[in-house]
């Protein structure tokens, strides 16, 4: 299942199976850091270090999707901006998160760059899923936007991550 809302200009869409992300598929994926990706550290304030909050969103922290992990629960919005500069790589950005919630067009990741974006749900089965977004790169986007969300529910968010893809290891994009 995926679906896609406009805000400015073009959508693209495609979305991986965790087959992707699979060890023998990591040689042609070059990590982008994202801070404070698997939400394991906590400011004394209560919310994650590295990630924005949008107005009117909450969150607590909750099991990851695996046992030894922390999730963070949300309702609005948590964002990252990331400068990517000195990538000599044409391939697309690709962002990846672990999401679990019980509502169909509710929980989502989005990668915004200038007037693009293009965002992926997670079709609402009450089951941990690899939801990600597949997002071109052009000489336009050096900063990007990651966003976490869930519009109308709480939805339990772990292990986010973007990497840069190499074109000819991912699926087209349509």
């Amino acid at each position: 299942f995926k679906s896609s809302r406009l805000n400015q200009g073009k959508i693209l869409e495609a979305r991986l199976s965790p087959r992707e992300f699979s060890p023998g598929r990591q040689a042609s994926l070059h990590n982008i850091i994202l801070e404070n990706s698997g939400f394991e550290d906590i400011s004394p304030a209560g919310f994650p270090p590295g990630w924005t909050m949008s107005d009117n969103t909450t969150l607590a922290y909750s099991d990851g999707h695996d046992k030894n992990s922390v999730g963070i629960l949300i309702r609005g919005q948590v964002f990252q901006k990331k400068a990517v500069t000195g990538e000599n790589n044409s391939g697309p950005y690709i962002l990846s998160a672990w999401i679990k919630t019980s509502q169909e067009q509710n929980a989502y990741v989005q990668l915004e760059s200038n007037d693009l974006m293009n965002i992926n749900y997670h079709p609402g089965d009450g089951r941990w899923q690899l939801i990600s977004v597949v997002f071109p790169r052009s000489d336009a986007s050096k900063d990007i936007r990651v966003v976490l969300g869930a519009d109308r529910e709480n939805a339990v968010f772990d292990d986010v991550r973007l990497v840069l893809g190499r074109k000819q290891n991912l699926p087209a994009l349509p």
